[in-house]
């Protein structure tokens, strides 16, 4: 009698770093992550106070973060993706707790969006460099925004002085036949015809503006 071969399917562990992303929908990082049948994914968020603190972020923001953050949970849930929460001081304290994180959950690779700012980028160099010594690959996605910053440069390599021309290297007339729109060097007036409570957040009234573009850019 044969033998029968194994058809054991080996998982890999991937690692989902949710920052200012909080989305399933329309995620480049979580999308990459989750891209193979054969990976398993863990989401998670981290919690820096300290770190809040210096950078006077504001307690709503940090409220809204949070109920996002349930959102989040609930859609992860769905998904079969457990969340995991680190909660630790300053940035710099994250690369020491992301490490033990992989370590104890045979996570081989991570994912994340790109965060642009200064203190971030730190971050996630000092995260890379920390799993780069346990032989975890780390991906950062663009997905903040349209074309990443320092992208657009003229053929010589030197960035544009001039936001016109910045419109035209990246294809933005195209999205229109109207002369008016996208233009930098016309203003365009706007009228508020009416201000009205569309919807409400926790008992709170949000206003929707309607607002109409004039025939010809204002001054003309």
């Amino acid at each position: 009698m044969h033998g029968v071969e194994s058809t054991e399917i080996i998982m890999t562990h991937a690692l989902m770093w949710f920052r200012q992303d909080l989305r399933c929908a329309d995620n480049r990082a979580l999308f990459a992550a989750c891209e193979s049948k054969d990976t398993a994914v863990t989401a998670l968020y981290c919690i820096t106070p300290e770190q809040w603190i210096e950078h006077d972020v504001a307690g709503v923001r940090v409220d809204f973060e949070r109920r996002h953050l349930a959102e989040l949970q609930r859609d992860l849930d769905a998904l079969n993706i457990p969340l995991v929460i680190i909660q630790a001081p300053r940035y710099a304290d994250l690369p020491e707790r992301i490490a033990a994180l992989v370590q104890s959950s045979g996570i081989s690779v991570l994912h994340a969006n790109r965060q642009y700012e200064i203190h971030e980028q730190r971050r996630d160099s000092a995260v890379k460099d920390a799993l780069s010594d346990l032989g975890i690959d780390c991906h950062w996605h663009e997905d903040l925004c349209i074309l990443p910053p320092g992208s657009v440069q003229t053929q010589d390599r030197r960035y544009y002085t001039v936001f016109y021309a910045v419109l035209n290297a990246t294809g933005w007339f195209s999205f229109t036949s109207n002369p008016y729109d996208y233009s930098p060097y016309r203003k365009l007036a706007f009228s508020v015809l009416a201000c009205q409570t569309s919807f409400r957040i926790n008992g709170v009234a949000c206003p929707t503006l309607s607002v109409q573009r004039p025939q010809k850019p204002y001054g003309q």
